[in-house]
């Protein structure tokens, strides 16, 4: 899907950038994928809410195993976009950095 965002809205970089830009730009994608972890781990837990509130399994008997299945997929789910989220965030924490050492060295 980032692939797509990116070809359609002309965010492609040029061959010919300074490095500093192509790094500006590598962040900014890393931040949009943690940005979308963020959505959908706060989705995922407005359906636990509504889920465990609305007790549909008992209001609906017949959907009891679907609601069951969904409540436990979602827990895998959540924990995968919470590596992810994590992964994300450890390495815009290290861009930061090498990005600092960038320009210490440049000066």
């Amino acid at each position: 899907m980032l692939k797509y965002l990116i070809y359609n809205f002309g965010l492609e970089l040029a061959d010919d950038v300074a490095p500093l830009v192509e790094l500006g730009f590598n962040v900014s994608m890393v931040c949009l994928v943690v940005l979308f972890c963020f959505i959908n781990v706060f989705g995922y837990l407005i359906v636990f809410y509504l889920i465990e509130y609305s007790h549909l399994d008992k209001k609906y008997p017949k959907i009891k195993g679907i609601v069951n299945y969904l409540k436990k997929s979602s827990w895998v789910f959540l924990m995968f976009e919470l590596i992810i989220r994590f992964a994300g965030l450890i390495m815009l924490i290290y861009l930061g950095f090498s990005f600092y050492k960038l320009i210490i060295t440049q000066y």
